[in-house]
């Protein structure tokens, strides 16, 4: 539960706080399901809380069915969500987790376009992402001011997400936003137990396909759980706000008939029925990163009149429906290794009890998320399906 402040009517902002359970109001989850499937069958990082928080601010000037579309897509109800997204922000980048999240926001205008005082109150008080005004007509130039604002406000780790001929001289209105998220492992892999092994990547005609990849090896008691169709394991990261969950079929290439119809509450339940099991766990080294353009993707999924030069009604923002989305660009990238997620931490020894030690190798084609648990809100989420990439 965590303060934040409401807004009212006239749309002012109340500066008496108000108490807010981030989980009561809204979770980026199933929407990022959604949107793993929408991206394809193969390897695939993205930051779901990212993107609908990028998308928020749109939605905070949208009218009309363009804010119906947002609304069905992301699952936005009302001017409650931009709370969720103040709350969801103070909590992640306080200094008080042992993990480093930074997430950055931005709206870049151009120069020759005037914005409502309104809804600039609203994203800076919210989103603490005042609007920055650019000369499109000079790309090159506005290209390199929004990758410069991302690489500071990422520490370097996303760097150049915008390409040349990435904007157009035409450009009204950029959204950019990434998250930043360094952590270490509760329970460090030693880099001496690291071995090669076998990854399988496909199955035809019966006979599997592997590739050869580093797995980290450790032995010790993890939440688990394990039915005929699927294991999930956690690894929780220093200080038990955030953690890893790894989830698996059973059956070698079933990964996308099983994650077709996944809901969030499908996987809350599998998480609820684990316990710590005492386990030899082997998980693959993997890194991955990717850049895209939102606006066909959400376009895919149903957020058209947003994108459209024509049919957008962003008057919230103007007064005037003269705006539109031109381009929404997000980057996720992720690392992981015996230290962390994107970090780097000093390794400790663990004496574990003798007994017997259950066996699981993550060694098939696997979802991932990295969970905020307190929100019980899905930072980043993806799919490995090769981690010799």
């Amino acid at each position: 539960m965590l303060e934040a402040y409401a807004p009212v009517s006239g749309g002012g902002i109340e500066r008496e706080p108000v108490v807010v359970s981030p989980k009561d109001v809204y979770s980026p989850n199933d929407f990022g399901l959604a949107l793993l499937r929408q991206l394809g069958d193969d390897r695939i990082c993205v930051s779901p809380y990212s993107v609908s928080a990028g998308m928020a601010m749109a939605y905070g000037g949208a009218g009309g069915e363009t804010k119906s579309e947002i609304e069905k897509v992301f699952g936005f109800e009302g001017e409650d969500i931009h709370s969720y997204f103040q709350v969801m922000e103070s909590r992640l980048e306080s200094e008080n987790q042992a993990s480093k999240i930074v997430l950055a926001n931005a709206m870049w205008g151009d120069i020759n376009q005037k914005f409502d005082d309104t809804y600039v109150n609203k994203i800076g008080m919210y989103y603490g992402a005042e609007p920055s005004l650019l000369k499109f007509k000079k790309t090159g130039k506005a290209i390199k001011s929004i990758n410069k604002w991302l690489s500071k406000q990422t520490e370097g780790e996303i760097s150049g997400m915008i390409k040349k001929g990435g904007l157009s001289k035409t450009t009204r209105l950029v959204l950019t936003n990434a998250v930043y998220f360094k952590g270490s492992w509760e329970k460090p892999f030693s880099e001496d137990e690291t071995k090669e092994g076998s990854f399988v990547v496909s199955e035809g005609a019966g006979v599997p396909t592997t590739v050869t990849v580093p797995f980290m090896h450790q032995t010790g008691k993890f939440p688990f759980y394990m039915d005929d169709d699927v294991a999930l394991l956690e690894l929780p990261y220093e200080g038990g706000e955030q953690s890893m969950v790894i989830l698996m079929p059973k059956e070698v290439g079933t990964l996308g008939e099983y994650e077709a119809s996944l809901k969030w509450e499908d996987i809350k339940g599998l998480m609820k029925k684990s316990a710590k099991a005492f386990l030899h766990i082997e998980v693959p080294k993997f890194d991955m990163g990717q850049g895209m353009d939102m606006a066909e993707v959400l376009g895919k999924m149903g957020v058209n009149q947003a994108f459209s030069s024509h049919d957008a009604d962003f008057s919230g923002m103007t007064g005037k429906a003269e705006l539109y989305i031109d381009r929404m660009m997000h980057q996720a990238n992720i690392s992981v290794d015996e230290k962390g997620t994107v970090a780097s931490a000093a390794t400790s020894v663990e004496l574990a009890p003798k007994g017997i030690v259950q066996k699981f190798k993550v060694d098939q084609a696997f979802l991932f998320f990295i969970l905020d648990k307190e929100s019980d809100s899905i930072l980043f989420l993806g799919r490995e399906t090769n981690p010799s990439l």
